[in-house]
């Protein structure tokens, strides 16, 4: 199944995107250069202009990627051709319910459905086309469903505010088949970067030099 690899990208953090196109050279970079910071200005650039079928993934641009990434995601996406997909999970506190889910079934199962009071972590996401374009649909006819300066900006919260009002199920992989290293400080809070050292903003399960191909991803 065809996928569309678009990277996140903050004009000025060019270090970061340089090394994740060494690993993704195919991957299509969305640029935001507005004077204002908002990643989910970026966020629905990318979700917009897609294909008329088959999967969009969405990284961020300070991401790692495995080797085989987007052969892993074709298969992800065949096993999922109408559920979003969460490439990234970590250990923070908002997330502690789908963690342990994942913790549980660690080995046994390649998903675990985000719990529906936990965040859904944007850091990689592969969309459905048909589920993307639902989604910025439901953000237009909604327009206060994510009020506030901070969660207006916020495109975790977005996704996360959509699965919660409307019941949409959302899977994440075990493992990560990306990882959020943390050396690059945050858009929104250059003083979130802890170097890895936070496993709330790093992947706990992550791949690493493992091959996602050598995994089952049919269920």
């Amino acid at each position: 199944m065809s996928v569309l690899v678009r990277v996140q990208h903050r004009i000025g953090r060019d270090d970061p995107l340089q090394r994740l196109l060494a690993s993704l050279p195919e991957a299509e970079v969305i640029t935001d250069d507005g004077e204002t910071l908002n990643p989910w200005r970026c966020y629905r650039l990318c979700l917009s202009g897609i294909p008329d079928h088959g999967h969009v993934a969405v990284i961020q641009d300070d991401v790692l990627v495995p080797i085989n990434f987007v052969l892993a995601l074709e298969k992800i996406a065949s096993a999922n051709p109408k559920t979003v997909v969460s490439l990234f999970l970590s250990k923070s506190g908002v997330c502690r319910r789908t963690f342990s889910s994942a913790s549980i079934h660690y080995g046994k199962s390649r998903y675990v459905y985000v719990h529906p009071q936990d965040l859904v972590h944007v850091v990689g996401v592969l969309w459905p086309v048909e589920r993307a374009r639902l989604f910025l649909n439901w953000v237009d006819e909604n327009p206060n469903r994510v009020k506030g300066n901070q969660f207006s900006i916020c495109d975790d919260a977005h996704v996360t505010r959509w699965m919660k009002l409307t019941g949409e199920r959302i899977r994440v992989t075990v493992p990560s088949i990306v990882q959020h290293p943390d050396d690059v400080p945050s858009i929104v809070n250059a003083s979130k970067v802890r170097g890895g050292k936070d496993s709330g903003r790093t992947a706990p399960y992550w791949i690493g030099d493992g091959d996602p191909l050598e995994l089952d991803w049919s269920s």
